[in-house]
């Protein structure tokens, strides 16, 4: 009951304070023994419960932007469980450590958790290493129909759906520190991806993937870019990946698009982050909305006004 109850505070109100005491309630009449260190076994009838409890509350508490009991709980699962089974765990794990400025930790356990998942990235990152593996994913990328691709209805296994997971969450660590794992990650993803069959599901990768071939004014720049738009538009739908988003729309669709859009997208994400707890995503919103406003030369006194209207709450959640 705890855990439906959970479920529902966090799909119909966003309450997520509402969804944390019930998933805390649930694990409390479990009464487990958190520090043990045995594993879970898959046949006890309660392995499912007691994963869906954990994950829940380390999810809550991702949201509420409680980094120790993001950790407290994710640990819980990485502790007692095979890998496979703790992935969103290392997932939400990876973004708290992101969420607290620890960068550098969080890329490293990333890509060890993708590197476990057999996808193939380089062990020491170099210039000769990012550009070899640009121009591999250039030559098999420009192999398939990306309107043949994107359309497609494949059911996603565990496995893809899990990698495009910590695909998402390395990319805000690995850009905040400029890591030479970043294009590497993209690289690798967006190649795994296409072998799979299946992309929407890797939208971040192509942004990633877009994103260098711009900054590389590469001569398919503009093309990658479009692939990214055309696959963000066709999938996370129902519940719309808001980091994904901004990446395009900050640091990709803002070469071709005029400010004024650029901000009012920024707007708009900053409100459908905070729906759906990214606080990450929502206040960075903000950031780039200045920015944008700045550059499309609005009034230095309405951006003086957002600036005392958001700059508290940034402040406050770094």
């Amino acid at each position: 009951w705890n855990l439906r109850a959970g479920n529902f505070e966090v799909a119909e109100h966003s309450s997520f304070r509402a969804a944390l005491y019930y998933y805390q309630d649930g694990i409390s009449f479990l009464g487990d023994k958190c520090g043990d260190g045995q594993l879970w076994l898959r046949d006890d009838t309660l392995y499912e419960l007691r994963l869906k409890l954990y994950e829940g509350a380390a999810f809550s508490s991702s949201a509420l932007g409680e980094a120790g009991l993001v950790s407290k709980y994710a640990n819980v699962i990485i502790a007692n469980v095979e890998f496979e089974d703790s992935l969103q765990a290392e997932h939400l794990l990876i973004g708290s450590l992101s969420a607290t400025g620890q960068y550098k930790e969080a890329v490293a356990r990333g890509v060890a958790c993708l590197r476990q998942l057999k996808l193939d990235i380089p062990a020491t990152p170099n210039p000769v290493a990012v550009i070899e593996a640009m121009a591999q994913t250039t030559s098999e990328a420009l192999l398939y129909d990306f309107n043949q691709v994107a359309n497609s209805q494949r059911r996603v296994d565990q496995k893809t759906r899990y990698v495009n997971k910590l695909v998402d969450v390395i990319v805000t660590p690995a850009y905040h520190i400029a890591s030479p794992f970043l294009p590497l990650v993209g690289c690798a993803a967006v190649r795994f991806s296409l072998q799979n069959g299946e992309c929407g599901e890797a939208t971040t990768a192509f942004v990633v993937f877009a994103y260098f071939q711009v900054f590389l004014r590469h001569e398919h720049a503009r093309h990658w870019a479009n692939i990214a738009k055309q696959l963000l538009e066709q999938h996370n739908t129902r519940r719309p990946a808001t980091r994904t988003r901004f990446l395009f729309h900050a640091f990709v669709n803002f070469w071709y698009a005029h400010p004024g859009e650029s901000s009012n997208r920024m707007m708009g994400l900053y409100d459908l982050s905070l729906k759906f707890g990214d606080m990450f995503s929502a206040q960075m919103s903000q950031c780039m909305r200045i920015r944008f406003d700045l550059l499309r030369g609005e009034q230095l006194s309405l951006v003086s006004k957002i600036c005392d209207t958001y700059l508290p709450r940034m402040v406050s959640f770094h």
